[in-house]
């Protein structure tokens, strides 16, 4: 079942588009841009741009990802999130990249996000993140499944490193962090209403939503879910040293 999650691409942009968007954090052109696939909740896109940094003319690449049926606030606390966890030593996921401060004081005041851009042309937010360079850890196993047990230790072990990077953190110092409270809040992705059906829900009441292909293998991923963990290795990155998220 994996295997189709690496052949979806949720919506596509155009380079003109993605200059656009990109315009939020940088006042550098793109010299090159590839879409990635493998992604239920987003398009995303490697970006190559020339950057300070890359004086040298050597160009520094991203990644610009749209994330479709999040809001913006969903699509910025997963992003605080993460920066989070990167400020407390824990360094196994894809960090964002914060907008241009003056750009986000002069074009909108009263601009609440740090990370998310609001100039894509449906509405959905996007956001920039470092590049890491790796393979999805779900084709990983399918390929070769003797690596199975290795890569889903893998996984285990960076979920319980990323646990203890949040351990001491209560509501109030959640909140003050700009962070979501799980147990209020929900966290800071969809997980829990897609275990609890409200997702399956929203697709059921539209009378032609339901009747879409995809209904039945969204049927099957669920009933996995608890089961093989699915969702888990379909959204790692594995490398030679280390398992990212």
């Amino acid at each position: 079942m994996a295997s189709a999650k690496l052949q979806i691409a949720s919506s596509s942009h155009s380079t003109e588009e993605l200059a656009s968007i990109l315009a939020d954090f940088a006042t550098v052109k793109i010299k090159l841009s590839k879409q990635l696939f493998g992604g239920y909740s987003g398009s995303s896109y490697a970006v190559e741009i020339n950057t300070p940094a890359g004086a040298d003319g050597k160009a520094t690449r991203y990644v610009l990802k749209v994330s479709n049926g999040y809001t913006y606030d969903d699509a910025e606390f997963m992003c605080r999130t993460a920066r989070h966890l990167s400020a407390v030593g824990y360094l196994e996921c894809c960090l964002p990249m914060p907008k241009m401060k003056q750009k986000r004081n002069s074009s909108n005041p009263d601009d609440p996000y740090v990370y998310v851009s609001k100039r894509e042309s449906n509405g959905i937010p996007a956001f920039l993140l470092n590049y890491v360079e790796g393979e999805q850890a779900d084709k990983v196993m399918r390929d070769n499944p003797k690596l199975a047990p290795t890569v889903m230790r893998g996984i285990g072990g960076g979920l319980g490193r990323m646990h203890s990077a949040s351990s001491g953190i209560d509501k109030a110092k959640a909140n003050s962090l700009g962070l979501r409270w799980y147990e209020t809040d929900g966290g800071c992705c969809d997980v829990e209403d897609q275990i609890q059906d409200k997702i399956l829900d929203k697709i059921m009441a539209d009378p032609d939503a339901k009747k879409h292909a995809f209904v039945a293998f969204y049927r099957r991923e669920l009933a996995d879910w608890p089961r093989m963990g699915n969702w888990a290795s379909a959204s790692h990155m594995v490398t030679p040293l280390r398992t990212t998220y």
